[in-house]
């Protein structure tokens, strides 16, 4: 069981690390599975102190990757601003 968990813990950091979303939900909830089993006081600590910090990491992904799509998002609505002038530029060419 102990080697388990551990073995969980390190592919859950790897995902997190990896930004591997998909893997990651399915990981928590193997380890959610074996949780409900724990009984060690000592290791329930140790695994919130690891969630908490988790946590902390996937708060500034999140910020990241929104501010990413908001640079994104600016630079379509100019993209479509280009083709309408483009596309206003040949309707002015044939007339």
């Amino acid at each position: 069981m102990k080697l388990e968990i551990d073995d969980l813990e390190e592919r859950i950091d790897k995902a997190i690390e990896e930004e591997n979303f998909e893997e990651l939900l399915e990981l928590l909830r193997r380890r959610a599975e074996i949780l409900k089993t724990l009984v060690d006081e000592s290791k329930i600590r140790e695994l919130k102190k690891k969630d908490e910090e988790r946590i902390k990491i996937l708060k500034r992904k999140m910020e990241k990757l929104k501010n990413e799509a908001m640079i994104l998002k600016r630079a379509r609505n100019e993209y479509k601003k280009l083709l309408d002038l483009m596309k206003g530029g040949e309707d002015i060419g044939r007339a």
